[in-house]
């Protein structure tokens, strides 16, 4: 499975607009402190593209607070490419620890928040929203991940400085999968082309970080903290992802609802930072499901390299807790590492994948729910 989610695109755009908008504007210093309401005006908020345009909605439908917010318009196309963007020159990001903003798009897709250092790397964090609704994102500044892909830029220390970011964007995700030629591709990634709008309201940075959530054991580490209100995982075909409490889980988790079909695979991917996996042994997590669910976990590497694990997942509900060993788990038909050698360190995604309709023809609808996703040592 073809699955390998690629930055450049998009990260480039993002480093375009923000240099152009700084070299025009020349704004004032900016606090380290950001508040928008967007009320009056969309600020310095700024669109980049073929047909990206920004503006101020009053539609009540489309406001999250007050009377107004910000409304991108762009288009899904090959060939097009458009950001929104906000440039912060004068270090106006060195004491950001934190963002906050609720966004609402016109269809589920995926999103992607970017910074970019002067001479230095790109960072993104990614997170989905289900569509026709409004989604809160909450970003700690650890959330932001470098861009390792061959056209990223190379950064020196490996490390995000906020007092060297330049600025940051936001932009659909969906764009840089449009640009592929692979129509299943397209449809596994839930690609909708056309005109599109997602909007913006109550946005804000903050000098305070978001205290992640505690691991069972304080030598682990936790690979997706589901304390937060948005889904950082991109969902596959038409799964449908939403954070869950309750039973059958204990504590916080993720909840998938789709379709078990003959011949065909459904899941949703996760990517971290390459080096988290670093002096790991193993991988837990506790998983329960409606049905019956052959469950494909798979690492994927820096380089293409893939290697998965393949355990059962019973039905009715049952919740079950998994420990995965680095040991057992083997090269994937499709890798792009044929001499076998799984490399945690290297590990920069892992996907889940409900494999039942291609193993076992399964035809039925299927809830699957995910917590405690950890790595852990010896």
């Amino acid at each position: 499975m073809q699955t390998r989610f690629r930055s450049a695109g998009i990260g480039s755009l993002l480093v375009l607009a923000i240099g152009i908008v700084a070299a025009q504007q020349a704004p004032p210093a900016v606090a380290p402190l950001i508040e928008q309401k967007f009320e009056t005006d969309a600020g310095m908020w700024t669109a980049l593209g073929t047909s990206g345009k920004v503006s101020i909605t009053h539609d009540a439908a489309h406001v999250k607070e007050g009377k107004s917010a910000l409304q991108f318009d762009y288009a899904v196309n090959k060939g097009e490419l458009n950001a929104l963007v906000l440039p912060t020159p004068n270090g106006g990001l060195t004491k950001m620890q934190s963002m906050h903003f609720w966004i609402r798009s016109d269809y589920p897709t995926t999103f992607a928040v970017s910074m970019q250092e002067k001479d230095g790397g790109r960072y993104a964090s990614t997170f989905s929203v289900p569509g026709n609704a409004w989604q809160e994102v909450r970003l700690d500044s650890s959330d932001f991940i470098l861009g390792e892909e061959k056209d990223d830029p190379k950064d020196p220390d490996g490390k995000l400085d906020l007092d060297k970011v330049e600025g940051f964007g936001l932009a659909d995700y969906g764009q840089l999968f449009a640009q592929s030629d692979d129509v299943n591709l397209q449809t596994l990634l839930r690609v909708q082309k056309g005109a599109h709008a997602f909007w913006l309201d109550d946005f804000s940075v903050s000098s305070e970080g978001i205290t992640p959530a505690p691991a069972a054991d304080a030598k682990e580490r936790l690979l997706d903290n589901s304390s937060r209100p948005q889904i950082s995982w991109i969902p596959l075909g038409e799964t449908k992802l939403t954070v869950a409490t309750g039973k059958p889980l204990v504590g916080p988790g993720l909840k998938a609802d789709y379709h078990q079909a003959p011949g065909k695979a459904t899941g949703f991917v996760k990517r971290f930072a390459r080096g988290t996996l670093k002096g790991m042994d193993h991988l837990s997590f506790s998983a329960a499901a409606t049905k019956p669910t052959k469950l494909v976990v798979q690492f994927e590497q820096i380089g293409g390299g893939k290697y998965r694990n393949i355990v059962d997942v019973p039905g009715n509900s049952e919740l079950k807790d998994m420990v995965l060993p680095f040991a057992g788990f083997e090269i994937a038909d499709d890798s792009g590492d044929r001499n076998g050698n799984f490399t945690p360190t290297d590990v920069t995604q892992i996907i889940i994948i409900d494999a039942s309709g291609l193993v076992d023809g399964a035809d039925t609808d299927n809830t699957f729910w995910l917590s405690k996703l950890r790595v852990g040592p010896k």
